[in-house]
């Protein structure tokens, strides 16, 4: 049973620390309020009583401690402090550990969290002197002073017990009930509000309740955990009676509870519709294993193949029936296509929801102050790409604070603003999502970043004075280009780019950078939506057939000779938008020598800005594949993004347009 559990809890799981670690830069950004308290006890109370249900008893054990300090912030409503956040801070991150940890080795680690659950003890201790303590008399009962008598009496304690469920409890009475059974059977129950005969018979839907228990002295705490490992109750708020009244109180609830009671029970549905509602949630979601997943992708493109060659075989023949069947199946297999394609995509807020914890820590640590904005967060992309490129974009956004951003003195003697900005945005375009890592900071030196190169002696000085802006920043990503000297010049701007360069451009994708001296620097990423089947244009090359993918097709022209410039001997294409080089892919394939003739079949791609025409024999067809990674003869062919196979059972490499354009 543990093992068959154990991936659905480890899931659900890491989903709420995920959210609590949110919640809790929320809560240190806009202060605390009631809902937003009330959001982070539901986080850390279902991982508790998951882990408590798998036995991982040191993981419920520090989301107890943490439902703890939240409750205690909830209860006494004294400003949250950046002692507090940073203790509840510290738990998550732990608790995540604790969770990669079972997920590696499917136990819990035998490492104490005695230092994390110090820090939340302190953070609890330093607090409750602000707290208001729970006024024992103000429990809506009127015969306190008999149950204290016969407390004594037995030399028992009496205390009064605060319950509350969380606002969305789908059936309060029922939890309730469950509450009462518990404290009967770890207690003595002296009585309850709402009555225990409501709530047994399911009368009342109340999200918290009064109850009053005789225990022995210094079992209480026993008491207060068997209740909270109830689900859905989020607090047991338990005040010891010392002092008895002289003066019963009235059987009355207060009236600030009552009015609340009164507002929810107004707003909430009748019982049927909520258990309705209830099973319409656990149908919204459904759990899948990415892994299985995968398996199915992996056998819809071979069912793509063949149909591709079924759709070949079918062209060949004169039967109706066979062609009927065969448009058929190729709406069927497009409908599944799409609809797999769409399971795999996922928002990219499931991976920068990571990134404002990291920002905060690194604003701290290298005493930058920072706003971090996020746009496009409901942008769709696929998740294997998505997460190939978190630790990307980690790098990414490490490196504009660290060299991006000034110091805010710095700043302000630029006439700066003292808070320095870093977006992280997201969105689609022509088939491609676009990611950026964005800052308005000191920008980067383009001259000193030629000066850099030259030394090096990367670039000739005469060819420097014609490069482009962006072929001097595309040098940043080239292999050793932060040397130390050039560290102290520019701000370490290249370190690292070009293994965040060889990530992105395994994905199918490219990066550039913008900047602008003492204005800041932009890094653009595009990647494909999905890496498993890609539109394409086939060309014949010399009798091969090449895939181009048509992300990256312009046009398809015919070109007679007046239609070819050349500059520095080279062969262009002008146009309307400007010169586009012209690359014969039999010559550059070593296939054959360059086609002389006229007219000639040229595909003009674009790649980014930059727009490239490749020269091809013909143009075959336009149509889906499947695009299979290279193997390990071919992998460091540059030219080839991937290969794929055609309808007759030909394989036919994809071309890489990006790199056949940066080469050209």
């Amino acid at each position: 049973m543990h093992e068959e559990y154990l991936e659905a809890f480890l899931a659900e799981a890491m989903e709420n620390v995920e959210r609590l670690e949110t919640l809790c830069l929320t809560l240190e950004r806009d202060g605390s309020r009631p809902d937003l308290l009330d959001e982070m006890f539901r986080a850390a109370h279902t991982p508790k009583g998951m882990s408590a249900t798998m036995g991982f008893s040191k993981l419920a054990t520090l989301t107890h401690r943490v439902e703890d300090l939240l409750g205690a912030l909830r209860d006494a409503h004294v400003p949250v402090e950046p002692r507090h956040v940073d203790a509840l801070l510290s738990a998550v991150d732990r608790m995540r550990a604790r969770l990669q940890a079972i997920a590696a080795s499917s136990q819990e680690p035998e490492e104490t969290d005695d230092d994390v659950l110090a820090a939340l003890a302190g953070a609890l201790s330093r607090s409750e002197g602000t707290f208001e303590p729970r006024d024992s008399s103000r429990a809506p009962f009127a015969n306190l002073s008999d149950w204290a008598r016969r407390a004594a009496a037995e030399n028992k304690e009496l205390y009064t017990i605060h319950l509350r469920l969380v606002p969305e409890c789908i059936m309060p009475g029922v939890r309730l009930a469950m509450a009462y059974q518990a404290l009967k059977a770890s207690a003595t129950f002296m009585g309850a509000h709402p009555a225990e005969d409501q709530v047994m018979a399911g009368q009342v839907e109340a999200t918290e309740a009064f109850a009053a228990v005789l225990v022995s002295p210094g079992e209480i705490a026993r008491v207060r955990e068997a209740v909270l490992d109830i689900t859905d109750v989020s607090a047991c708020d338990v005040s010891k009676v010392n002092e008895v009244p002289s003066t019963p109180v009235t059987d009355k609830p207060r009236p600030e509870r009552d009015d609340l009671s009164v507002k929810d029970s107004m707003s909430r549905p009748s019982f049927g519709a909520l258990a309705s509602g209830a099973d319409l949630r656990r149908d919204a979601t459904l759990r899948v294993p990415v892994r299985k997943a995968d398996e199915l992708m992996n056998a819809l493109s071979d069912l793509v193949i063949t149909k591709t060659r079924l759709a070949t075989l079918v062209a060949a023949s004169d039967d109706p029936d066979l062609k009927e069947a065969a448009e058929r199946l190729d709406r069927l297999v497009a409908d599944i296509q799409d609809g797999l394609t769409r399971l795999r995509m996922v928002l990219v807020e499931t991976v920068f929801h990571r990134y404002p914890r990291m920002m905060r820590d690194l604003e701290r640590r290298l005493r930058r102050e920072l706003d971090f904005v996020m746009t496009g967060l409901d942008t769709e992309m696929d998740r294997v790409v998505l997460e190939e490129m978190g630790e990307v974009l980690v790098h990414l956004l490490r490196n504009a604070v660290d060299h991006g951003l000034e110091p805010p003195e710095v700043r302000e003697s630029q006439g700066k603003p003292r808070r320095g900005t870093v977006r992280l945005s997201a969105y689609t375009s022509g088939g491609q999502v676009f990611l950026e890592v964005s800052d308005d900071g000191r920008g980067i030196d383009r001259d000193r970043v030629l000066q850099t190169a030259i030394a090096k002696g990367w670039v000739a000085p005469e060819e420097g004075a014609s490069m482009s802006d962006e072929s001097v920043f595309a040098l940043l990503f080239r292999p050793g280009f932060s040397t130390a000297e050039r560290v102290s010049d520019i701000s370490g701007r290249g370190v690292g780019l070009d293994a965040v360069r060889e990530k992105v451009e395994a994905l199918g994708g490219q990066i550039r950078l913008q900047s602008v001296l003492g204005a800041g620097t932009t890094f653009i990423i595009q990647l494909p939506l999905t890496l498993a089947i890609l539109p394409a244009l086939l060309v014949s090359v010399r009798g091969q057939v090449f895939a181009i993918p048509t992300a990256n097709v312009d046009e398809v022209r015919r070109l007679t000779r007046d239609d070819i410039r050349h500059v520095q001997e080279r062969p262009v294409l002008r146009d309307e938008k400007g010169i586009v080089p012209i690359v014969d892919l039999a010559e550059r394939l070593a296939l054959g020598a360059r086609r002389e003739g006229y007219p000639q079949t040229v595909v003009v791609c674009r790649d980014g800005k930059r727009r490239l025409a490749l020269l091809v024999d013909q143009v075959l067809d336009e149509l889906e594949v499947v695009n299979k990674p290279l193997g390990r003869f071919l992998q460091h062919v540059r030219e080839f993004a991937g290969a794929t196979v055609l309808g007759d059972g030909r394989v036919s490499l994809i071309l890489d347009v990006r790199f056949i354009a940066n080469s050209a």
